[in-house]
């Protein structure tokens, strides 16, 4: 996740980031059925899986499908505003095995006089692989995505990371489910340029027919430097079984990270 940085009065916590994380993850299963037991994450490969703001689902596409996924955030720090845009295509090579790319456009721009800098810096490829039989109860997917800097650009326009050379992303990606609920985890390693770093994230959806609210707790820890802290509310809208909109607002825990960020995401599967 994009994250830069400014001097702000830090947000008091008193309960330990690795409780809140908890609390996502087991949260939202207090409301679901106790009766039913049947697991989702097979099920959920012949569906558009319904988008986290910020972490990964475990799910991949299926043979022959491809999902397009727009998504838009926001954070806002003084007068001046960084706005992240980002297209992401995943294809099923085979109901177990996708392919994936992406490619962010950075917008920074302020209210005072000052003309608005924005740009394609950089573009990410990778692949994806079910480690799971669908019908597992517990679901696991390996990932491994390369970001690439564009020929000619030293850092994007907010330049809050290297892009000297080529970023290697490996990711895994866990998932459970029962009833309405699933509950989802990943971690990814940045690693190749001077400072590396680990995302992570866990969070739980919970399905109300078209409706599916959600909650994350989202993580960044950067070599040498202290680690940031969100915790994510959203929802995802369900207009049809293949197309999805999704908004979401992920709030700073600490004063390493931004106050607050708000996110849409726009999900479709192509036949």
């Amino acid at each position: 996740m994009n994250t830069a940085k400014s001097n702000r009065r830090p947000l008091s916590i008193r309960r330990s980031p690795w409780a809140l994380a908890l609390a996502c993850a087991l949260g939202l299963q207090v409301g679901s059925s106790v009766a039913s037991a049947q697991v989702l994450i097979g099920d959920g490969v012949n569906r558009p899986a319904e988008e986290l703001m910020i972490g990964q689902t475990v799910y991949t596409q299926p043979s022959g499908s491809t999902q397009l996924i727009v998504g838009a955030s926001q954070a806002r720090t003084g007068d001046v505003r960084n706005s992240h845009i980002s297209a992401r295509g995943e294809y099923g090579v085979t109901d177990r095995f996708q392919v994936q790319g992406e490619v962010p456009l950075d917008i920074t721009d302020r209210s005072s006089n000052f003309t608005a800098q924005s740009g394609i810096s950089r573009f990410q490829v990778g692949a994806s692989y079910a480690l799971t039989a669908p019908s597992s109860p517990i679901a696991v997917t390996g990932a491994m995505d390369i970001e690439a800097p564009l020929s000619g650009s030293s850092s994007n326009v907010t330049g809050d990371r290297p892009s000297a050379g080529p970023t290697y992303k490996p990711q895994l990606i866990a998932a459970i489910g029962s009833g309405p609920v699933t509950a989802h985890a990943n971690a990814q390693a940045e690693l190749g340029q001077p400072s590396r770093a680990i995302n992570y994230n866990v969070g739980s959806q919970f399905s109300l027919g078209s409706w599916v609210p959600s909650l994350e707790m989202n993580a960044r820890s950067t070599e040498n430097q202290r680690s940031e802290y969100y915790v994510t509310p959203g929802v995802t809208y369900k207009f049809s079984d293949r197309a999805e909109l999704g908004a979401g607002v992920a709030v700073g825990l600490n004063d390493q990270s931004q106050t607050t960020q708000l996110m849409a995401k726009f999900n479709m599967r192509l036949p």
